[in-house]
């Protein structure tokens, strides 16, 4: 009798000890509801700036070249065409940046050019120039490049000049003057050809 008087006891502790436990739960939770995320404190993904590009002609595969100590920042869209490309803001000016992709500079940039052009929804590319541009420093490396070109706004947004179609080339190549240099991009492989430039002339 006496154990089961002491069994009944500590069961009814049990249970008290256990309605408390639950009522504090209970309170603390909110009456088991969750408190809703305010909106603001969402992130939302930014708006992308779409550009739409018209060619004089098909994609090349041919890249885009320049020669150091003679050529500019090339702004063409490929290695062949002109083009015409819109905007969904007025473009006050074009920025282009070649990277390092080999070596120990390797993502670097090497070189930068901010070139003015008429405000407007449409650029002409390649850019026309309505001033002094810096010639490419003979001192960069030969080989390939990573390109990426940008319209500035008139409140200064950067929106990278690329469409959906991909027809921006993303690599320009320096060459040496001497020599002829013509890259194909076909399957994604770059190879190269040489080949002699003749003067007007000789050898027929």
């Amino acid at each position: 009798m006496l154990f089961t008087r002491l069994l009944s006891r500590s069961h009814s502790k049990l249970l008290m000890v256990a309605n408390v436990v639950i009522a504090a739960i209970f309170v603390a939770c909110g009456s088991g509801e969750t408190a809703a995320t305010p909106v603001a404190d969402v992130s939302t993904p930014g708006s992308t700036h779409l550009v739409t590009c018209v060619l004089s002609g098909p994609s090349s595969e041919f890249p885009v070249r320049a020669v150091p100590g003679l050529d500019v920042i090339p702004t063409a869209l490929d290695g062949v065409n002109t083009s015409v490309c819109t905007f969904p803001e007025v473009i006050v000016a074009v920025t282009v940046t070649l990277f390092h992709v080999e070596g120990p500079l390797a993502g670097f940039k090497a070189i930068s050019e901010s070139t003015a052009v008429e405000a407007n929804f449409e650029i002409e590319f390649p850019i026309s120039p309505q001033g002094e541009q810096e010639i490419i420093s003979s001192l960069l490396p030969l080989g390939r490049y990573v390109r990426k070109m940008e319209g500035v706004t008139g409140s200064g947004e950067l929106i990278e000049i690329q469409t959906g179609l991909y027809q921006v080339a993303t690599e320009v190549f320096l060459v040496d003057a001497p020599n002829a240099t013509t890259f194909s991009r076909t399957g994604g492989h770059t190879g190269s050809r040489i080949f002699n430039e003749r003067s007007p002339g000789k050898n027929g």
